[in-house]
């Protein structure tokens, strides 16, 4: 994943490695779609850049739930910011909310089952 020059280059490398550990997690989490968004897709990471993911997958989980889960299955060794919706919780929210589109718009899709 290309960084812009100037940052860190050690958490540079830190957040790609997590970024790469992460994706080999989840298949174990029944994902149907990973989407990393935010600077880290961008490129824009600063030394206090996190990870921002919006995953989704059939559940029946109720929302704080299903971000429990999440971080119990990532166990992030980074600032993680996860969000973790149905498909059809996301298609609602790419249609009616900005932020969501704009997110697929920018991000970067890092597993799709």
């Amino acid at each position: 994943m290309p960084f812009k020059h100037g940052v860190d280059e050690e958490w540079k490398q830190r957040l790609e490695g997590e970024i790469e550990r992460m994706k080999s997690i989840f298949p174990t989490m029944g994902i149907q779609k990973a989407l990393l968004f935010g600077s880290a897709a961008r490129g824009d990471v600063t030394e206090s850049s996190d990870i921002d993911l919006i995953l989704i997958k059939d559940t029946e989980a109720r929302f704080l739930d299903r971000l429990e889960e999440a971080l119990a299955a990532l166990e992030p060794r980074v600032d993680l910011d996860v969000l973790v919706y149905t498909p059809e919780e996301f298609e609602e929210l790419v249609r009616t909310r900005p932020f969501f589109e704009r997110a697929l718009k920018e991000g970067r899709v890092l597993y799709e089952a």
